[in-house]
């Protein structure tokens, strides 16, 4: 296996002749190679082959720790490696250990247990909840960070006969969960979710004060913090599907919402508090808790779930309910429409707000589908099928509207205040305030802008890219440069899962982009999505994980486990992206080196191999290459 570095200018010349020159250090790496991965905080890489797992430190430029392998692994279909995002630490065949030198927080085999299921970043307790899989039972274990060792375990429920698999035929390829999954109160009880069970431990000593069990699709605290909330998961006995679904956030609520006591776990209301329909949302006040339903509101007491009116107030899209002076004003989701009530509930008087040139009632889904954008001229609504602009009285302005289909891919810019869309072969970009004609179209030959998943905002640039390819988008002057890079044959899917930074580095440079965007200049991503999914909601996936991202800025601050050099990395912006491609009767496959600012090629690396194993690091811009019992690392 041979590789070969080829140097070119922005714009290759045919028939150029490329230099060649050798790696600038390598690591001995024993067995046959299968992977590389990268623990994005520390900067370790670690190389995976069919007799070991290793430990590369960067700075060392050495193996720093080695993990045999056995002989027979992933019987049970588990996954041997993942990153687990905001530590230092790495998941390798059930174990936990910390990527900077190997060390065993949780070893599967000495605990003997049969997996470990999932983990989240707690923040305000300072470490790592782990969630085990023992032999038919549920357990707990706690890594505390700043001490770097198990702080407690803890069996928390029995779990027989029910097992943890991915709901379709693709593997899991990650176990975190968003960060704020698991409610956690200010005295540190943690509130866990596990199937249909309800749990409450001690943070500080992992103590077990009660299990109940509750169907819990969504749960929350009180205002006083003296009682946890549960919504009811939609149907009896849904089991483990419900229970995915609720530790993630994606459960249907039913009509029944359930109340226990934060020390005891004692049931407070022995009949629940049961709505006309299916439960859409509930906000805890100090005084009553609102309860919003898909026909209608209520308020509500906590002492006995009594309603605080005789009967619900009834409308569709209940997104608020504001007390005033005359009793309470309902808002809806369409933002168009206000309702006042009295203070026993009743309908006092209606009215549509007035958002463009009419008093007409502005024709927005009342369900679902929505994404609002205010500015100072007008509002902006995006649903599945369309944009709309609806301008304010006296702006001079007009309605405007335009047409989106499926594969429109979205995002919207904070800092600009820009939504943009890429749209077929041609970017768009709304924004009432700054452009006259509200939208501002520039047409270029994009291919496959379809694909696009993310937008980093790079200063006075936007650099929109998939896996396949990229478009740079200049603020300044409206020009456009991109590049489709067709992916080599693959019919056995080998390559998607290794050859392609975008693929498998990209998922913990996010993260660990999003962790220091705030303190050290690092540029801002964000996901583009389909037209009226939320993008603006905050609930998308990637959001989610610039949530969890979050939370490892805190853990940051907790622990000093990342290496000095790597801080100094992150202080530096990301500047270039890698897409890997072949040329035109793929008997060569290489890698290209982008710059996000300027969409210009730089390096060219040739794998001669047609199933390279290697991986980039994109803070250090080094190329880690394994080949034939050697790690090769180049500086790019």
């Amino acid at each position: 296996m041979r590789f070969k570095l080829l140097l070119v200018a922005a714009l290759a010349i045919p028939g150029m002749l490329f230099s060649q020159r050798q790696a600038d250090w390598t690591v001995p790496a024993e067995g046959t190679p299968q992977q590389v991965h990268f623990q994005a905080l520390t900067g370790i890489a670690v190389v995976q082959t069919d007799k070991a797992y290793m430990g590369v430190d960067q700075e060392q430029k050495k193996t720093v720790w080695t993990l045999k392998r056995s002989a027979v692994t992933n019987l049970t279909g588990d996954i041997d490696y993942y990153n687990v995002y905001g530590t230092p630490y790495v998941i390798i065949r059930n174990s936990l250990l910390d990527s900077r030198d190997g060390k065993m927080l949780i070893d599967k085999e000495k605990e003997d247990f049969a997996r470990i299921e999932s983990y989240e970043v707690l923040p305000q307790l300072g470490g790592l909840l782990v969630r085990i899989q023992g032999k038919g039972m549920m357990k707990l274990y706690f890594i505390d960070l700043n001490k770097n060792e198990l702080a407690w375990k803890t069996e928390v429920v029995k779990s027989s006969g029910i097992e943890f698999t991915s709901s379709n035929s693709e593997p899991v390829t990650d176990l975190s969960v968003p960060i704020g999954t698991t409610m956690l109160s200010k005295n540190g009880h943690i509130i866990y979710v596990f199937r249909k069970n309800l749990a409450c431990l001690d943070g500080k000593t992992g103590k077990l004060l009660w299990v109940e069990k509750a169907e819990p699709a969504y749960v929350t605290l009180s205002p006083d913090e003296k009682m946890v909330l549960s919504i009811q998961a939609s149907g009896s006995g849904l089991g483990l599907g419900a229970a995915i679904r609720a530790s993630t956030g994606g459960a249907t609520y039913d009509k029944v919402v359930r109340a226990f006591d934060l020390q005891s776990g004692s049931e407070l209301w022995k009949k629940g508090l049961e709505v006309k329909e299916n439960v859409r949302w509930i906000d805890p006040r100090p005084e009553y808790l609102v309860v919003a339903h898909s026909g209608g509101c209520n308020l509500y007491n906590y002492a006995d779930a009594e309603p605080l009116w005789k009967k619900d107030f009834d409308g569709k899209r209940v997104v608020d309910v504001q007390a005033n002076g005359e009793g309470y004003l309902v808002l809806f989701g369409s933002g168009y429409r206000s309702m006042q009530l009295d203070k026993s509930g009743k309908e006092l008087w209606k009215k549509y707000k007035p958002v463009g040139d009419t008093e007409d009632e502005i024709e927005i889904p009342e369900e679902g589908g929505v994404d609002k954008f205010a500015y100072d001229k007008g509002t902006v609504v995006v649903t599945a099928g369309a944009i709309i602009f609806y301008p304010k009285k006296g702006m001079g302005m007009k309605r405007w509207a335009e047409s989106l289909d499926a594969e429109t891919r979205m995002a919207y810019d904070e800092d600009h205040k820009n939504i943009v869309l890429v749209r077929g072969r041609n970017i768009t970009l709304v924004n009432p305030d700054q452009n006259p004609a509200v939208a501002k179209t520039l047409k270029n030959n994009i291919e496959n802008g379809y694909s696009f998943t993310k937008l980093e905002i790079r200063g006075e640039s936007y650099f929109m890219n998939s896996t396949e390819g990229f478009a740079v988008l200049n603020l300044a002057n409206d020009q456009i440069s991109g590049k489709y890079y067709k992916r080599p044959a693959d019919g056995k899917g080998f390559l998607a899962g290794l050859a392609s930074t975008a693929l498998s580095l990209g998922g913990a440079a996010m993260m660990v982009a999003g962790t220091f965007n705030a303190t050290q200049g690092v540029a801002k991503e964000m996901g583009m999505y389909a037209p009226g999914t939320g993008a603006s909601s905050g609930q998308s996936d990637l959001k989610k994980g610039t949530n969890q991202a979050t939370g490892g800025a805190v853990m940051y601050n907790v622990g000093n486990f990342i290496p000095t050099g790597r801080k100094e990395v992150f202080k530096q912006n990301r500047d270039h992206a890698y897409f890997l491609t072949s040329d035109k009767k793929e008997d060569q496959i290489f890698l290209v080196k982008v710059n996000k600012d300027t969409g210009v090629e730089g390096d060219k690396f040739l794998f001669d191999d047609p199933r390279p194993v290697y991986q980039v690091d994109e803070y250090t811009n080094r190329l880690f290459y394994l080949s034939k019992g050697t790690l090769k690392v180049f500086n790019m």
